[in-house]
């Protein structure tokens, strides 16, 4: 039942994928080709049945507790972090006494509203996942940066981290589905997205807030995380002569979204958060065979065929021009007034899985079943992560997340000092 689950998924992964066997005319990609009248319909019925097929959440749900694939393993890891919420929350980071002008003056529990873009890691696919098909469900009810399903003690994300200093936080997902959803609110992460889909997501996003009773879109301040790039590198990136140019057309892409923002919405700040370091998956001994054959069906750019030290060394280099860009946009001075700020959050670019790098094995517990998206315990993991950024300086951002969170990895807080998100 399993090989034919797997036959199921990667065709639908391979069909995919060969929309990209040409080079792709910019802006002409996946998440636009499928919103057309036609294919829309057609595709959400396939996602429908991917959901009536794999059972009930809540089975899932136990069943990934029993894997201690959740946050419940943080019991044995960091049991500080369960047993109660790590920061005052009637402390600094409370909600200020007056509502802020600036957005240098913000503190944790004065963001009103939340919101995310992105790709399948932000809409939390796999995240409950144990069999194949699991892989085609959005569980976004979960999403390290847009899910708000129950508390900070049963699913660790950024809104629910928040919601700790603000239980009025609105706008993350409530229930797992698709974006066309109403419980997807305002986590507007898609499947298959790259980064010239980023605009169009903004529009959309916009365009929900303004027509929700719930936000005063003049006066509420808003925090929207933006994670892009995964299938930018996994099928585009390997149809172009070289990473410079394509790199180059990112930032056109990334600045255009970010003015977008800044000039349709008032009191906003827009985590820009780095990709991490693919080349570590190759460093893995101890993935499942099927991790291999969904990473050559499902990101063909980066899992060729006699892959060599040289190219993985190229890959690398991609990478790190990708993040130098992102976070040279989110430091220009255009994107810094009283009522914007964009932040280049670097928490995932050194990310690494493993217990013993020297022999190159992972602790697969924070990955769903493809090995490559996170499951709810690596959500959880991710959240922790962002917040970690929101708390620190530009000059002293952590660039990693410690799966482990050992000592060296202390969780931070509002401070009397400086009680405020930081965005210098």
């Amino acid at each position: 039942m399993k090989i034919f689950q797997l036959s199921l998924l990667l065709i639908a992964v391979l069909s995919v994928n060969s929309q990209y066997s040409q080079p792709q005319v910019r802006g002409n990609t996946a998440f636009r080709r499928i919103s057309d009248q036609l294919g829309r319909p057609i595709y959400n019925f396939f996602r429908r049945w991917f959901w009536i097929a794999t059972g009930s959440i809540r089975d899932l749900e136990e069943e990934n507790r029993k894997l201690e694939i959740t946050q419940h393993a943080l019991e044995k890891i960091r049991p500080e972090y369960v047993d109660k919420f790590f920061c005052d929350i009637d402390g600094p980071g409370k909600r200020s006494d007056a509502v802020p002008t600036r957005v240098h003056q913000l503190r944790p529990g004065d963001i009103d509203i939340i919101g995310a873009m992105g790709d399948s890691l932000s809409s939390a696919n796999g995240g409950y996942s144990t069999q194949p098909l699991h892989l085609a469900n959005e569980f976004r009810s979960i999403a390290w940066s847009g899910g708000g399903k129950g508390t900070y003690f049963t699913h660790v994300t950024l809104p629910n981290i928040l919601k700790m200093f603000n239980p009025k936080l609105y706008g993350y997902s409530t229930g797992d589905g698709l974006t066309i959803d109403k419980s997807s609110k305002f986590n507007l992460a898609e499947p298959m997205t790259m980064s010239p889909d980023l605009l169009f997501q903004a529009k959309v996003l916009i365009n929900r807030m303004r027509n929700d009773g719930k936000v005063d879109f003049k006066n509420h301040w808003k925090m929207i995380t933006i994670f892009i790039g995964n299938n930018d590198f996994c099928s585009d990136s390997c149809h172009y002569e070289s990473y410079e140019k394509w790199v180059d057309l990112h930032e056109k892409e990334l600045i255009k979204t970010l003015r977008y923002l800044r000039d349709h919405v008032p009191r906003l700040i827009v985590n820009v958060v780095g990709l991490p370091d693919y080349t570590n998956l190759f460093k893995i001994t101890n993935s499942p065979i099927r991790c291999y054959v969904i990473y050559r069906a499902g990101c063909h750019c980066l899992f060729q065929p006699h892959m060599t030290v040289e190219k993985l060394g190229y890959v690398k280099r991609g990478v790190d021009l990708w993040n130098e860009r992102d976070k040279k946009i989110s430091n220009m001075e255009e994107f810094h007034t009283n009522d914007f700020a964009a932040i280049y959050q670097p928490f995932m670019t050194n990310v690494t899985y493993f217990v013993n790098e020297k022999e190159g094995i992972a602790d697969l517990r924070y990955m769903a079943f493809d090995c490559f998206h996170f499951s709810q315990l690596g959500h959880a993991m991710a959240a922790l992560g962002l917040w970690q950024n929101l708390m620190e300086p530009k000059s002293n951002k952590s660039d990693y997340w410690n799966p482990n969170l050992n000592k060296v990895f202390k969780l931070k807080c509002p401070t009397e000092e400086f009680p405020y998100i930081r965005v210098d």
